[in-house]
């Protein structure tokens, strides 16, 4: 493998490093996912170091996949919740409920989240590997009332193109 030039090592302070890839693993509902993510490891002391973007993009990654496949669970909807980096109370806000009930469908007591509401949190995990936020910005223009003009101009001419 090559040997590429970093900062220190964490645990040996070597400046010698390889580039590798290593396998991280998340279980989600029953399911394992691996997400093989870029890692640097010390030719030294053998430390394995991931940098923290890197290690965001894999979570989101993994959330898309639970996005698109499911199950529609409230463990399934805590963790995409978790990688937007929305709080219980936030999310509830934003979807127009309790945060009991969010609180409730998360740890599958009751009953299971509305499809509605789960459908509209796995939308803004795909947006959010994106980098968009429409849903997003909707739900909150929602919740806080956006002011809309008395008059709205759309060139149909620009928008056919």
């Amino acid at each position: 493998m090559k040997k590429v030039e970093q900062t220190k090592c964490g645990e040996c302070g070597s400046t010698r490093f390889e580039k590798i890839v290593e396998a991280d693993t998340h279980v989600v509902a029953g399911t394992r996912y691996v997400v093989e993510i870029p890692a640097m490891k010390c030719l030294k002391c053998e430390d394995v170091t991931i940098a923290g973007p890197i290690m965001q993009r894999a979570e989101r990654l993994v959330a898309a996949q639970v996005a698109r496949r499911g199950p529609a669970t409230g463990e399934t909807l805590r963790f995409m919740r978790r990688v937007l980096g929305l709080k219980s109370g936030e999310l509830a806000q934003l979807l127009g409920i309790r945060a009991e009930t969010l609180s409730r469908w998360e740890k599958d007591v009751d009953r299971q989240p509305e499809r509605t509401a789960w459908a509209t949190v796995a939308a803004m995990v795909a947006e959010s590997l994106k980098g968009q936020r429409e849903t997003l910005d909707r739900l909150d223009a929602l919740e806080n009332g956006a002011k809309i003009p008395k008059v709205v101009r759309v060139d149909a001419a620009a928008e056919a193109t």
